[in-house]
């Protein structure tokens, strides 16, 4: 990352972080909206006291300040919140969290983590620290409005209402570095390449994904969720494609993407497990970097193009180039699963078919286009690690037909969903145990 872009970066984290503080003052005021006070009024006007009286009674003690006795009293008050307005001031800070960190926080801060810089992550952090002390500040500079009044409202004692309201300050930071350690980032000739890291086992699982209209950008919950299964065994790494896809990329370019990553990353070898799309790239990587592989699975693709794939390409890239992406999503739902799983899916359908379109559709465009270089003819009989084929007999993108010739050519362990689609690592409820079985199994 070069200097301007790590100030461009810093700088707007900065003064997105303090307007996101400065919003949060009329908020804090609304959730003390219509507070009820019960207890003793206090005079602000200064009181004349008798200081050698005073003295007389408690020896080398001051009358207090008129500040310090409402503070006191303060503490003494019980408040009784509005209810609406409370729970509506909050709920609204948590939207406004929540928008500011899809729409900026997860974009800007992630490169900071990227390059495993310690420096650099200590300048990304720079902004939040500031924003904390603002917030704090905000928070010291109106006790009477809201700490005291959540104290009694919630029943906390005064001093618990301050740390609890600290401690909501840093829910966005610890969400971020959750977030960011499942989903990473390598720049690659200045353009985003992301990968998303979890599990703790021993050895190295390469997970690459097929043809998608979207990045991998913040799926790695979702993700880590989908593959938990190997968590125990594996590091996995699920990898994308770059942010911006070059005109004509074919898929051994894609393959070199995947093998720099892993380079960048430190992953000397590992077994690969490759979907659609990525299965074909994990052929190209396995092809022209056989050391860097141990074991292959390679789950419904093919290693030369058939007419029916070729069609549905065309089909796809059409749509895509008039703009009818939710076309797109709708002949996957009806192809690639089975009628009783879309069945299940029927309430929310409408909105996942929604779901995922890019603003740009270049880039699936050009994917999809990458696919017809698929021509690994001869070339993919010089595989020599251990290699497991999994197919579908429904399938209606690469064909059943895709995972029988890999697997002869091979002569390679397969096995064949007949019921399902090309959807089958998702519909299969079994599709990752067979996966696990084979490479665990050696």
């Amino acid at each position: 990352m070069s200097n301007q872009e790590i100030l461009k970066r810093f700088l707007l984290l900065f003064l997105s972080l303090m307007l996101f503080a400065g919003l949060t003052i009329p908020i804090y005021f609304l959730m003390t909206a219509g507070a009820k006070k019960d207890g003793p009024e206090v005079s602000t006007q200064p009181v004349v006291v008798d200081e050698i009286a005073l003295e007389d009674a408690v020896p080398g003690m001051m009358g207090s300040s008129p500040v310090q006795d409402e503070t006191q009293v303060l503490q003494n008050t019980t408040f009784m919140l509005n209810k609406g307005a409370f729970f509506g001031g909050f709920a609204l800070i948590l939207v406004l969290y929540t928008v500011y960190y899809f729409a900026v926080l997860r974009s800007q801060f992630y490169p900071f983590l990227a390059e495993s810089n310690p420096k650099l992550l200590i300048f990304g952090l720079l902004p939040f620290l500031v924003f904390m002390v603002a917030e704090l500040m905000e928070i010291l500079l109106i006790p009477t409005h809201l700490t005291k009044r959540i104290a009694s409202f919630t029943g906390l004692s005064f001093e618990l209402a301050y740390i609890l309201l600290a401690f909501f300050l840093f829910l966005t930071l610890i969400g971020t570095f959750m977030d960011t350690n499942l989903n990473r980032i390598i720049m690659m000739d200045g353009v985003p390449f992301r990968y998303t890291r979890f599990g703790k086992g021993p050895r190295n699982l390469v997970l690459i994904t097929g043809l998608n209209m979207r990045t991998l950008k913040g799926a790695g919950l979702s993700l880590a969720w989908a593959y938990r299964i190997f968590m125990k065994e594996y590091t996995v790494y699920v990898m994308d494609k770059k942010d911006i896809v070059p005109e004509g990329v074919t898929l051994e370019d894609l393959a070199e993407d995947i093998y720099n990553a892993m380079e960048e990353i430190g992953i000397v070898s590992a077994d690969v497990f490759g979907v659609s799309q990525g299965g074909m790239i994990a052929q190209y990587l396995t092809v022209n970097h056989p050391d860097i592989v141990d074991r292959l699975v390679l789950g419904v693709t093919a290693c030369t193009l058939s007419n029916m794939t070729t069609e549905f390409l065309n089909r796809c890239i059409i749509n895509a180039k008039k703009g009818q992406m939710e076309k797109i999503n709708e002949e996957c739902f009806r192809n690639d699963f089975t009628p009783e799983y879309t069945a299940k899916l029927k309430p929310v359908l409408p909105l996942l078919i929604k779901v995922g379109i890019p603003k740009s559709n270049t880039r699936f465009i050009r994917l999809a286009e990458s696919i017809k270089t698929l021509d690994m003819g001869e070339r993919i009989t010089e595989i020599n690690c251990p290699v497991f084929v999994i197919g579908a007999g429904k399938d209606k993108v690469v064909g059943e037909q895709g995972s029988l010739e890999i697997a002869e050519k091979l002569n390679c362990k397969k096995y064949i969903y007949r019921r399902y689609g090309h959807g089958v690592y998702t519909e299969a409820k079994d599709f990752n145990d067979r996966v696990l079985d084979f490479l665990i199994n050696r």
